[in-house]
C-alpha cells in the first residue's frame, strides 16, 4: 500500500530507500520518515 503511493509520487521504485525520505510528509512512511 505504501510502496505503491511512494511509486505514484516519486515516479521511480523506492529500492534505493532513501526516495521516499524525501518525502516523509506526504506519504508518511510507517517508521520511517518519522
Amino acid at each position: 500500500d505504501v510502496a505503491e503511493d511512494v511509486l505514484d509520487i516519486g515516479g521511480n521504485p523506492l529500492l534505493l530507500g532513501g526516495e521516499y525520505y524525501i518525502i516523509p510528509a506526504i506519504v508518511g512512511p510507517p517508521g520511517g520518515g518519522v
